[in-house]
């Protein structure tokens, strides 16, 4: 069965209600997918900083901590930019 004919039999469900909220979940998506990259840029810049700390104090365990976190940071930036997105063809 068609979703919108089936949405538009319904009492208070209009086709003009399923649009605004389709366009309220594309704004959500949108709106997570930044804030996602965000803290992605973040913990990678705080990885640069911790690993520039350890080559300028010579200390193993800062530089160690600075490339995971630089890693994680560009693996949420991926996860970020391409999982999210799919959330918007749910529904």
């Amino acid at each position: 069965m068609n979703d919108m004919k089936f949405a538009a039999t319904r009492p208070g469900h209009g086709p003009g209600e399923m649009e605004a909220y389709m366009a309220f979940f594309t704004s959500a998506v949108t709106t997570l997918q930044t804030l996602v990259v965000a803290l992605g840029a973040g913990l990678a810049v705080w990885g640069v900083v911790n690993l520039l700390e350890g080559y300028g104090s010579d200390n193993a365990a800062a530089k160690s901590q600075g490339i995971k976190q630089l890693m994680a940071g560009g693996g949420i930036i991926v996860l970020g930019t391409t999982l999210i997105p799919l959330l918007s063809t749910l529904f």
